[in-house]
């Protein structure tokens, strides 16, 4: 008797970016709640003068030290937003930001992400001076190989969208779920994961873009008005971590839950 193989799955793509959605807007309190301790950082910009208005307007100011840890400082605070609402997603669980544990999570995180950038960007620095080598021979005009040096990391991500069940696994504490088993896991959802990732990045992403063009046109020096607008920044990068981390958990409930399961190949 042979034995039986898992099935191939088939993400059901705009299902798991409407309930993606719709968590998150059904759960605003829980965004809120998860979201307030986060806003200690704005200690920070209130010392050092503002720096993460430099990702609003970047014209307006010069990149330096304080910049790069305003950005370092969102960076680490919007990962740590996005483990606690996932693990709300997945097991219905409060933020613990202060315990042992959750840190190990946002290390671990972290690491990853860094993995992942690495993981990315290696083979596209390498890639692109092999095509820059040969098209220098075969007469290839530089907007052709401007086009194809901007293709390939960006092929290379969707391929990597593969390894993206890992982060939901970190914020769960699913030891089993390593690069391998994702890799594994989310065979011919590549395009399927990366793609649905951007969508839930529009409607923050366009606000962020609409935010940024309001302060511009103000072209204020007013530090009510500017302390207004880093709130403004931070709850919307705050919120876009959200519904990351909502398509986070629902890609793990599904792949985790269906991986020995017979699955609809569509959606409807």
């Amino acid at each position: 008797m042979t034995e039986k193989q898992p099935v191939q799955l088939n993400l059901p793509f705009w299902e798991t970016v409407k309930r993606s959605f719709m968590f998150v807007l059904k759960n605003m309190k829980t965004y809120l709640k998860i979201s307030a301790p986060a806003f200690a950082i704005v200690v920070y910009e209130m010392l050092c003068g503002f720096p993460i208005l430099c990702n609003i307007n970047p014209e307006s100011c010069t990149p330096g030290m304080a910049q790069r840890g305003s950005l370092a400082l969102l960076w680490i605070v919007s990962f740590a937003v996005t483990i606690a609402f996932c693990r709300v997603v997945v097991l219905k669980t409060p933020a613990d930001y202060f315990s042992l544990a959750f840190l190990k999570r946002e290390c671990k995180y972290i690491l990853y992400n860094l993995l992942l950038v690495a993981a990315i960007m290696l083979p596209a620095f390498l890639l692109i001076a092999i095509v820059a080598f040969i098209g220098s021979f075969l007469g290839m005009t530089q907007n052709s190989l401007v086009t194809i040096g901007m293709f390939i990391p960006l092929l290379l991500t969707i391929y990597a969208a593969r390894l993206f069940l890992v982060f939901p696994g970190i914020a769960v504490d699913d030891a089993g779920l390593t690069i391998q088993e994702s890799f594994r896991m989310t065979k011919g959802n590549a395009n399927k994961i990366f793609w649905a990732q951007i969508i839930m990045m529009l409607p923050c992403g366009f606000l962020l873009v609409s935010l940024s063009s309001a302060y511009i046109l103000l072209k204020t020096d007013n530090y009510f008005v500017n302390l207004i607008f880093v709130l403004l920044y931070m709850a919307l990068s705050f919120l876009d971590s959200c519904f990351k981390a909502s398509f986070y958990g629902h890609i793990y409930q599904y792949f985790t839950f269906y991986k020995t399961h017979d699955v609809p190949s569509e959606d409807k």
